[in-house]
């Protein structure tokens, strides 16, 4: 999914939106402006629309007499700021209320032939926290009314409104509709949607919807373009699923259209009816197995998240344990150069490292609220060095510690509530009773914001870039424990961003099963309705109405329901071919352009193909310990002879730096072997563990014994090409390895190979976080162990373009 285009700011902008074809279903105003408030004699008048435009420099309300008029939008637009003229239209009170969460320009209100002074701004939405405000004219003898007032309310009035819940509806189905085509405005109608919603108990099912895919679509803009999910099979699997898709697309679109048209006499109708609620129960049938799937997918993601956290928590020891030596040398270099910006900058810097060790861990409020407010104070102390001139040892910029902090902000409010939503819906989904109540979600759904707001993961590259070139000069000042701290916060920056990454891939994973199961919620409720509407159809125009929402709504989730297998369809093939395929995602098409689309993602695939001659190249790597990068070789040993008998180490593709000045530098360079490749596929690892020796016990008769491993893998992987690095979340890998060894410790014949070539399954990369862990430590003398030997086998493509090397669809 592309970031997309922003939202409009006009209101041509948003008239052109509400027009577009996605919008031509819906049955009530999506744009409305003020000449639509005239002639209207009723003392209360209500207008609902998703935009309210003011279309003239200084328009004219005239308010109902002995009434109020009321106008709900999400966006109240104008192309330049403006003055509301209020007039009254009785000697009675008149009142006026707006509710708005996006203004675009800067309002006023007053009355008729008001001075400038008594202009009143009106103060809505866009972070001032009031959802509505109540503009009074008091009544006045002679009529002309009295000074405005204003009054301001934060929540929406909890009633039961059918005409609000029918619009309400219809800005959610747009937010689906636009999810793949515009998240901008996406984003934004699922916030509104879920602040007017998540008040009160009275749209339950509307909230959760709401929420669920606003939390989808902020993950998104947190992980940013390149990021994506690398699907557990092969392309091929999943274009076989989409046929069958399609295929149910295509039966009940069909259906669809007869009962639209109404052709024929009761009884025909009757019988499509009885047609579209067969389609649909069996839909149903099918969305329960989707989300089975999509809570797996969750807990799968969990699982990434916990052991993310698991390679973070030991750099965050190695960070604390780095910087006790290089703070007590820092100060008594500081003893000797008085006041120095560098000794400032790498204090700042020792602070900003520890908070975020502490904020990672989401241990408890008192550590996240302690490591946010170290984050604080290290940006503070960088703010009163930033301006001094011709600094040259300060590298990292306040900006930098500022948006890193707002990306943990993020996550903290996305991430922690998660879980307990999903436990939540769980509960509810696996009550079989069609009229089980939804839980509102809308408290945690400040975490959806506007997606311009969202500062994605990318932040922690610009960290780790800043903070090692900091690091650096201390080096280059020869100050003690300065080479070790650098190496540690290398491995923090690599292991927080896949973190960082792992979280917001569980939001996402775990919304998604939130939508998908409250869509079973809701497709049973819409199933019983239609059989009761059925039962009672005598051919009423306001029987049949009600029916073509129901339908609609399961046209739209079938439909739905194409699109997020035809999404698996596309990230399967950027994960083979490296770059975006052509199609993009609508569930707003007809059955004949699904079909299109899947003609262009066969078409894509074909291309990548035809780019090489040849296929994958083999290659078997062996390197020992000693040359991985930073200091893993002593923390693998160090791991594997301690309590645990495990170790860990984490890869990472080779990047250019981001300072224009050194453009041709490398930097943070975690990639071991791998660095003159592309499209690095993985058969395995292998490992062989030099001067580990069984004890006698566990020597059998024939001189040998059995040495058991566990090789295991994140979930958070990474590839390059042209340089450019993409990173995937997946199924975290774990296999087992089993090698004899003799009584002397030599290795011989491999038992379980930990290295074969798959057929329906995607291989992995090496770029991500590898964990080596003992199976049968008791059986084995590590204090010999000088090393191991990491035993790679896979493919890849080295070189360039034609003629050089081709894809696998893998």
């Amino acid at each position: 999914m592309s970031a997309g285009k922003p939202q409009p700011n006009t209101p041509e902008g948003w008239k052109a939106y509400a027009e577009s074809d996605v919008n031509t279903y819906v049955e009530r105003g999506i744009y409305l402006d003020e000449s639509t408030l005239a002639n209207h004699p009723e003392p209360l008048v209500y207008f609902y629309t998703d935009i309210f435009a003011l279309t003239t420099s200084n328009p004219t309300i005239t308010l109902p007499p002995l009434g109020e008029l009321q106008i709900t939008t999400r966006v109240l637009t104008a192309s330049t700021p403006i003055n509301i003229t209020v007039a009254p239209n009785t000697n009675s009170s008149s009142l006026l209320r707006i509710y708005a969460q996006l203004l675009d320009q800067p309002i006023t209100v007053s009355k008729s032939n008001a001075p400038e002074s008594a202009r009143h701004p009106l103060t809505l939405g866009n972070g001032s926290k009031n959802l509505g405000a109540e503009i009074v004219i008091p009544p006045t003898q002679d009529g002309s009314g009295g000074d405005i007032e204003i009054q301001y309310v934060k929540g929406y009035p909890p009633v039961a409104d059918p005409e609000r819940q029918a619009t309400l509806e219809t800005q959610l189905r747009i937010a689906l509709a636009q999810f793949w085509r515009w998240p901008a405005v996406a984003i934004s109608l699922c916030t509104y949607v879920a602040s007017v919603t998540g008040t009160s108990t009275l749209y339950p099912e509307t909230n959760a919807q709401a929420v669920a895919l606003g939390q989808q679509l902020a993950a998104q803009a947190l992980t940013g373009p390149n990021m994506s999910y690398a699907p557990v099979l092969s392309v091929g699997v999943y274009r076989g699923t989409v046929e069958a898709a399609l295929d149910a697309v295509e039966g009940f679109e069909a259906q669809y259209d007869r009962f639209q048209a109404r052709a024929g006499e009761l009884g025909d109708q009757v019988r499509v009816w009885d047609a579209m609620i067969e389609h649909a129960r069996i839909q149903h049938a099918a969305r329960v197995n989707t989300s089975s799937i999509a809570l797996e997918k969750y807990r799968d993601a969990c699982e990434v998240v916990f052991r993310c956290e698991g390679h973070l928590r030991d750099d965050n020891q190695g960070v604390e344990t780095a910087a006790a030596e290089f703070i007590q040398a820092l100060q008594e270099w500081e003893a000797i150069h008085v006041a120095s910006a560098l000794f400032k900058a790498c204090m700042g810097l020792l602070k900003f490292a520890s908070g975020l060790g502490l904020i990672e861990l989401f241990e408890s409020s008192d550590s996240v609220g302690g490591g946010f407010k170290d984050l604080s104070d290290a940006y503070n102390e960088f703010i009163s060095i930033d301006h001094i001139e011709n600094e040259t040892d300060v590298k990292v910029k306040p900006e930098t510690l500022q948006e890193l902090t707002k990306c943990m902000e993020t996550l903290e409010s996305l991430y922690p509530p998660t879980d307990a939503m999903v436990s939540l819906i769980e509960q509810v989904e696996s009550n079989a009773d069609a009229n089980a109540d939804i839980p509102s979600l809308g408290g945690v759904a400040g975490g959806d914001a506007d997606a311009r707001a969202i500062v994605a993961v990318a932040a922690w590259d610009k960290w780790s870039q800043e903070s090692v070139d900091q690091v650096e000069v201390a080096v280059g000042a020869h100050i003690s424990g300065a080479r070790e701290y650098r190496l540690a916060l290398e491995k923090q920056a690599v292991d927080g961003k896949a973190l960082a990454q792992a979280d917001a891939e569980a939001v996402r994973a775990g919304h998604e099963y939130i939508a998908a199961a409250v869509e079973v919620i809701a497709s049973m409720k819409d199933i019983q309705v239609l059989k009761e509407l059925r039962a009672q159809y005598k051919g009423e125009e306001e029987v049949f109405e009600q029916a073509a929402a129901k339908f609609y709504s399961r046209f739209l989730a079938i439909r739905t329901s194409l699109v997020i297998e035809m999404r698996k369809l596309v990230w399967a093939y950027k994960y083979n071919a490296l770059s975006d395929s052509r199609v993009e995602l609508d569930s707003q098409q007809r059955s004949y352009e699904f079909r299109n689309q899947l003609l262009v993602i066969a078409t894509d695939i074909e291309s990548a193909d035809e780019h090489y001659s040849t296929d994958y190249q083999p290659f078997e790597y062996i390197t020992p310990s000693s040359s991985l990068p930073s200091n893993y070789s002593d923390a693998i040993l160090n791991g594997l002879k301690g309590k645990t008998h495990s170790a860990s180490f984490t890869l990472a593709p080779r990047q250019r730096t981001l300072n224009p000045r050194n453009p041709n530098t490398a930097t943070n360079d975690f990639a071991s072997v791998f660095t003159n490749g592309s499209h690095y596929r993985l058969h395995g690892l292998e490992v062989a563990l030099k001067g580990a020796t069984p004890k006698a016990e566990a020597v059998r008769d024939d001189g040998w014994a059995q040495l058991e491993i566990q090789i295991i893998t994140s979930g958070v992987y990474a590839d390059v090409k042209d340089g450019n690095v993409l990173y995937f979340t997946s199924l975290p890998q774990s296999k087992l390895f089993t090698y004899e060894v003799s009584g002397s410790g030599e290795k011989g014949r491999t038992v379980i190979r930990a290295t074969y070539e798959t057929l329906d399954y995607a291989e992995p990369t090496p770029f991500t976080q590898w964990t080596i862990r003992i199976l049968n430590p008791e059986a084995f003398d590590f204090s010999g162990l000088a090393g191991v030997d990491l035993e790679w086998t896979g493919t890849a493509r080295f070189g360039g373009g034609r003629g050089v090397g081709a894809s696998r669809r893998r």
